[in-house]
């Protein structure tokens, strides 16, 4: 029980961490940091790759709730709306799956090679995650130049 409180500990300061990080700093990197042994780093990546799709998901599914509403709400929206954002869930899998699997290729007979797809999915999953957030918000119209006096 002593050694799984002392690997949770860590892992929840390190999932702390990267949360506070931009998702470029990256995963690999802030476990690193966090986590000098390396079965830990191997673990704290895995857990930030799971948490990271599990929250992807629960945005999709938002954004696309948000969608349906607001398609149902204003009839002359096109209704072609919600099935555009799901192929853009699919675009962006196919581009997760393929630049992970370039970072683990490039990391080819290295020990991070699984490491490094691992956290390439969970950096790519916080990046998408970020801009669905954005893209659920508001636009607000930029001001109205000064008039000149």
């Amino acid at each position: 029980m002593r050694g799984a409180c002392a690997i949770a500990m860590p892992l929840a300061l390190a999932l702390a961490l990267m949360a506070s990080l931009p998702a470029m700093a990256g995963t690999l990197e802030a476990c690193r940091a966090a986590q000098p042994e390396v079965g830990n780093v191997a673990q704290c990546v895995q857990t930030a790759r799971k948490a990271a799709q599990a929250e992807l998901a629960s945005a999709e599914s938002t954004r696309r709730t948000a969608l349906r509403a607001r398609i149902a709400a204003n009839k002359s929206m096109d209704r072609g709306a919600a099935m555009a954002f799901d192929r853009t869930v699919r675009a962006h899998q196919l581009y997760r799956q393929a630049e992970c699997d370039l970072s683990r290729r490039l990391a080819r007979n290295t020990p991070d090679a699984d490491l490094a797809e691992a956290a390439c999915e969970a950096d790519l999953s916080r990046e998408r995650i970020g801009a669905l957030r954005d893209a659920a918000q508001p636009a607000t119209p930029a001001a109205a130049p000064a008039a000149p006096n």
